[in-house]
């Protein structure tokens, strides 16, 4: 992934498109992402989490390295690809491995040096830059301008929050993107909304944490997906406002209580 992923990979036309309204974007994919590529995108996780632990150091280095910025060329990639729903699991289950892995001592600030440098100097903050890299996967994944790929850059890193190390670092690497002069840098940025007509009376995680389960005084339970903020299912049947909603402890099933009467 070092070599193939790089900014504006497919090259798309404008920023004024949705990826739908560009008629060759599936030829541009094809033609940029390999399928070597394709792959590395979906499962360096997986091999991470497979890896020797005597090679943990140097793999923490190749992370810290990759969040700098061709994070944000992945979170492009997989978007184009249709698995951008996936980008803040994966980096939750790269997150769950740094912590398994040990606690190292790392530097307190970010600095463009060389690779064998950083790895000798620990990574104990790498934990946290991951989740940070997840949130902002969620951010953009789970909003409408995940349906043109531009705006990961102009919307979503623009608008993202401005109090930590990473965005700042990002951010000083796209000279061009708008800049609101206005924004807070304490300010808490909710990774998604989700879109419900009624009032909402209850939600609920699953234990896996890729779903939610709305309940709401519309009398519908929806069930929608954590990471991209869509709905995958709406289930009806009550007559009255739901006032509860729970997953079971498998995830597998949903209860939801309300007023009924009948």
């Amino acid at each position: 992934m070092k070599s193939g992923l790089k900014f504006n990979i497919c090259n798309h036309p404008s920023l004024f498109l949705l990826d739908s309204e560009v008629p060759d974007l599936k030829d541009r994919i094809q033609k940029n992402i390999s399928n070597f590529l394709q792959y590395s995108c979906r499962y360096w996780v997986h091999h991470l989490t497979q890896a020797a632990s005597g090679d943990s150091d140097a793999l923490q280095g190749r992370i810290y390295e990759f969040l700098r910025v061709r994070v944000l060329f992945w979170i492009e990639a997989m978007n184009l690809l249709g698995w951008r729903g996936q980008c803040s699991r994966m980096l939750q289950s790269a997150r769950e491995w740094v912590m398994k892995v040990g606690d190292l001592m790392l530097p307190h600030k970010l600095e463009l040096i060389p690779v064998h440098q950083v790895n000798n100097q620990g990574y104990s903050d790498l934990a946290p830059r991951l989740q940070e890299a997840a949130n902002f996967a969620t951010y953009f994944g789970a909003s409408r301008a995940a349906q043109s790929t531009p705006h990961l850059y102009i919307s979503s890193l623009t608008t993202w929050s401005q109090d930590s190390a990473m965005p700042k670092m990002w951010k000083s690497q796209f000279s061009h993107r708008p800049c609101f002069k206005h924004t807070k840098g304490d300010q808490t940025v909710a990774l998604s909304t989700l879109q419900q007509q009624g009032s909402v009376k209850s939600v609920a995680f699953s234990p896996d944490g890729t779903r939610i389960v709305s309940g709401s005084f519309d009398r519908s339970v929806r069930v929608w997906d954590a990471l991209t903020g869509v709905e995958l299912t709406s289930l009806n049947g009550h007559t009255s406002g739901i006032n509860s909603v729970a997953f079971s402890l498998d995830g597998i099933r949903i209860v939801s209580g309300s007023f009924d009467t009948r």
